[in-house]
């Protein structure tokens, strides 16, 4: 519901009933830095390392706080590159930090790496192409780009489903390829598709809005991005 205040506050609770959850130390961290209250995530996620130093949900959160509440993206870089990406959720999450930090060989390593070790779904493949196709581009690496770009196409003709993320992942290439029409298309059905589920349909649409600014469609962008709820508790991280 978007209610992460009062979702903050029934987590800690449940902390104090059971205060050994791992799970919970990782959900607490998650739901509190949503709700920008950083200097309880600062408090629960130290209590959280000290106890589970090896728990790699523990050390994605601690350089979330790094990163979201500090802003200091040396320390999130230092405990992402701990982890041993295996889901989607990890791999997209340590390629933000990469990238938000501008450190584009760590973010195509990652990616490469995931590509190489675990990842078979085509939704998943997708979305690593598109990356790294987008990044090699940046950087200047075309020949490599067109390589990405080829293996995306590709993986676009093998998915079936009409799942948010796999049409958001349509949505980019259609983007990277400069192709507006394809782009407004899948946009309309990503956003039609997502969740009923404000902690969810926040991300994806934030993420849309980013899709539409690689494509140029500036007027999408905005209108997209303009829609996501807004909370006053996200002024202190402004």
């Amino acid at each position: 519901l978007g209610r992460l205040g009062e979702a903050s506050d029934a987590l800690l609770r449940a902390m104090e009933l059971d205060p050994n959850s791992v799970s919970l130390y990782r959900e607490t961290n998650d739901t509190l830095v949503a709700a920008a209250r950083c200097d309880e995530a600062h408090a629960l996620i130290k209590d959280a390392i000290r106890k589970y130093p090896n728990d790699e949900g523990i050390v994605m959160g601690y350089g979330s706080v790094a990163a979201v509440c500090d802003r200091d993206m040396k320390t999130a870089i230092d405990y992402v590159l701990r982890i041993d990406v295996s889901t989607l959720q990890q791999l997209q999450a340590v390629t933000d930090i990469f990238m938000y930090s501008h450190d584009t060989d760590k973010a195509i390593k990652a990616l490469t790496d995931a590509r190489d070790s675990w990842v078979q779904r085509p939704t998943i493949s997708l979305m690593i192409d598109n990356y790294l196709a987008w990044l090699y581009r940046e950087t200047g690496q075309q020949a490599m780009a067109e390589q990405a770009l080829q293996s995306a196409r590709k993986n676009a003709r093998s998915i079936s489903d009409k799942g948010t993320t796999s049409l958001m992942q349509l949505m980019m290439l259609a983007a990277i390829e400069g192709d507006t029409e394809a782009t407004r298309r899948f946009g309309d059905l990503t956003i039609a598709a997502m969740p009923n589920d404000a902690w969810r349909s926040t991300e994806y649409l934030h993420r849309t809005g980013a899709i539409y600014v690689l494509a140029g469609l500036m007027d999408e962008a905005f209108s997209t991005l303009e829609s996501i709820p807004y909370d006053q508790s996200y002024d202190n991280l402004l």
